[in-house]
């Protein structure tokens, strides 16, 4: 599968996902307060959740950082890098933290 596929497009982090999941506990409520403190929009919670879940999925995968990176930004011409990093960072630590390197 063609990581472009997992990672479905954001446009600044702000596109509705298929899926969505529901920021329901303290460790979607603590992720959606990075985000807010890196300054990095989203249309919904359930939006930016599910697309830290399908990051994780894509390291999973076994799918390197930097090409995990490199298609954020390429699909989000107004995502600077520092904020896919910054979301990548806050998607590990909440919810695959094994991989925290």
């Amino acid at each position: 599968m063609r990581l472009a596929n997992l990672l479905a497009p954001l446009v600044g982090l702000g596109v509705t996902l298929a899926s969505p999941a529901h920021a329901t506990g303290p460790t979607d409520t603590e992720f959606l307060h990075t985000l807010d403190q890196a300054q990095i929009t989203y249309t919904s919670p359930d939006a930016a959740i599910s697309y830290a879940q399908r990051v994780c999925q894509a390291l999973d995968d076994d799918k390197p950082d930097k090409d995990i990176l490199s298609l954020m930004i390429s699909d989000n011409p107004t995502l600077l890098e520092w904020q896919a990093g910054a979301f990548l960072g806050a998607s590990v630590a909440a919810y695959c933290p094994q991989h925290n390197r």
